[in-house]
């Protein structure tokens, strides 16, 4: 006969050694009962945190590059010239900064100084994440230890209904099909009873790759977090994917400046001295918003004086307009994203608060379920003293009332990390 994929209950109970050696190996490796901050403790040394880190540190690094480049540039030139007249050995220091923001030096460091706020967003983002799985885990691994403890009474108890089935067929007093649809549920209660060990082994895995360790001992707070709707929705605008499309649209918005420039006449100012064997000019730019300086040395004098100049370009024909109708579109385009990404999040949100209020009703309406069970177990109790109902109904009242709990405890932690999440959106820094 086979009976829920064993072949026997003497099969059944070598899988549950078999079983039960490989769990105990992995719940030997945690740290004995923790509350919930210690249990967070090990977070930062996790290896997932740790990336994290270090990635945050390389955008901090690369604005830190970029403002470094944006300062003077220095560079210096040597050579020797050989005229008929003799030979002129010179060298020139040259200097160079950006000096306004339309200036490729400081727009480098605008356009990092983007990237890095648009990184760290997501990077924190990505953390919250992490602490958020790191709770879930933990309250999940208490609610999955509780079910593994309702489990092994249940397959007590039907093994002991099983027995006595057994005592009664043998009596006559039962039926062999009413046996075997004892024995049916005895096995399907040991299998779910393995099932639930090898998930709580599972769960605590996955704690340990995140650096928790233990077993969980805090209950769930009686009071949950709840945000308010409107302050939800003015928190999207922190979210990476609204910080991306924005950083897009400044983008676009720059390059939309800097083709109106391309277009307008540039102005462009110089003054020099030479006296001896010194020179030195400076140099000022208005369209590509920079000052130059040049000191030159030479071997042979120039004798001494200034000199200053002013230069105005104006272009008369090119391609001007079509890439200022280029960069106007793809402003445009960038807008419409970023109205995109905005509605995005907000169906997001709505769906999120969706499923918070789904878990509310659903939690009430378990709890109705629960109180009907507790009265009638406490009905089922007077009954069988009273030798009106059996023993058997009477277990199965009690499985019943257990599986009930569970399941309102089940439904409040879903609900308790969901009110989380929501929580966690107001709780992000401004980019």
């Amino acid at each position: 006969m086979r009976l829920g994929g064993f072949s026997s209950a003497d099969d059944l109970e070598a899988m549950k050694r078999i079983l039960g050696l490989w769990i105990m190996g992995g719940l030997l490796s945690a740290a004995g009962a923790v509350p919930l901050p210690e249990f967070l403790q090990g977070l930062e040394q996790s290896p997932a945190y740790q990336r994290n880190l270090q990635e945050e540190a390389s955008s901090v690094l690369a604005l830190k590059l970029a403002e470094k480049a944006s300062g003077w540039q220095v560079s210096g030139t040597g050579g020797w010239d050989q005229t008929p007249a003799g030979g002129t050995l010179h060298s020139t220091l040259q200097l160079s900064l950006g000096v306004l923001p339309w200036s490729e030096s400081q727009r480098n460091l605008s356009r990092e100084g983007r990237k890095s706020r648009l990184v760290l967003l997501r990077l924190e983002e990505e953390r919250e994440e992490l602490r958020l799985k790191a709770i879930s885990l933990y309250f999940r691994l208490h609610l999955l230890q509780q079910q593994v403890v309702a489990a092994t009474r249940e397959a007590e108890l039907r093994s002991r209904l099983h027995a006595a089935a057994t005592e009664q067929h043998r009596l006559g007093n039962m039926k062999l099909s009413e046996v075997q649809q004892v024995l049916r549920k005895k096995t399907e209660a040991e299998v779910q009873q393995i099932t639930l060990e090898a998930e709580l082994q599972a769960a605590h895995f996955d704690a340990l790759s995140l650096g928790g360790k233990g077993d969980p001992t805090d209950p769930l707070p009686e009071v949950f977090p709840s945000p308010d709707e409107q302050d939800l929705l003015k928190a999207l605008e922190n979210k990476p994917a609204v910080q991306e499309a924005r950083f897009q649209l400044e983008e676009a918005q720059v390059q939309l400046e800097e083709a109106q420039r391309s277009g307008a006449p540039e102005l462009q100012v110089s003054g020099s001295v030479f006296q001896g064997n010194f020179s030195g000019q400076l140099q000022f730019n208005l369209q590509k918003g920079t000052v130059s300086s040049e000191i030159g040395v030479q071997s042979t004098g120039q004798g001494s004086g200034w000199k200053a100049s002013a230069t105005l370009r104006v272009p008369l024909v090119g391609s001007q307009g079509a890439n200022l109708e280029l960069a106007a579109q793809k402003v445009h385009e960038a807008r419409a994203h970023l109205q995109e990404a905005e509605q995005a999040q907000v169906q997001k949100l709505r769906d999120e608060l969706g499923k918070k209020r789904l878990l509310e009703e659903h939690l009430r309406l378990q709890t109705l379920t629960l109180r009907q069970a507790e009265e009638s177990q406490k009905l089922a109790q007077k009954r069988l003293m009273a030798g009106l109902i059996s023993e058997a109904e009477q277990v199965e009242l009690q499985i019943g009332l257990q599986k009930s709990r569970l399941d309102v405890e089940k439904t409040r932690v879903d609900l308790y990390l969901q009110c989380l999440k929501l929580q966690a959106l107001l709780e992000r820094k401004n980019p």
